[in-house]
């Protein structure tokens, strides 16, 4: 191959290379970060000076019980409210709206063991911030 092929076709692969690059660099970073310890996950969907939105789900096991949120000033949600439900595997499976309070969050998944009687198979923590 003649020099000069040899320009044109290192030119044409850069070009091609830079292409790629620019187009991959110009797709956006997924948004959602998924915090995972054990078999409990939470995602924090919505951030805003009115609340946090979180989502909680056991990952490979289906359980009956509930969901348990602490947040960073102590304050504890749990969902369902007041019960215990069939929380399947591998889905959002309870959603916490919480007033905004930046800081650490825990997220802990309790079993019904019997009345007044949950055992806890997994927590996580996770930070979330508002961004000021």
């Amino acid at each position: 191959m003649s020099f000069g092929r040899r320009v044109t076709t290192i030119a044409a692969s850069s070009v091609v290379s830079l292409g790629i690059l620019i187009a991959v660099d110009a797709v956006p970073a997924s948004a959602t970060t998924y915090y995972c310890s054990g078999d409990v996950c939470a995602d924090v969907v919505s951030v805003a000076s009115a609340g946090f939105g979180i989502d909680a789900w056991a990952y490979t096991t289906t359980f009956f019980g509930h969901f348990e949120l602490i947040s960073p000033n102590g304050t504890v949600y749990n969902e369902p409210v007041n019960a215990d439900v069939t929380n399947p595997a591998g889905g959002t499976s309870q959603h916490f709206q919480v007033p905004q309070v930046d800081g650490g969050y825990t997220v802990i998944a309790w079993k019904w063991v019997s009345a007044g009687n949950n055992k806890n198979i997994g927590e996580v923590g996770f930070s979330v911030h508002l961004g000021r």
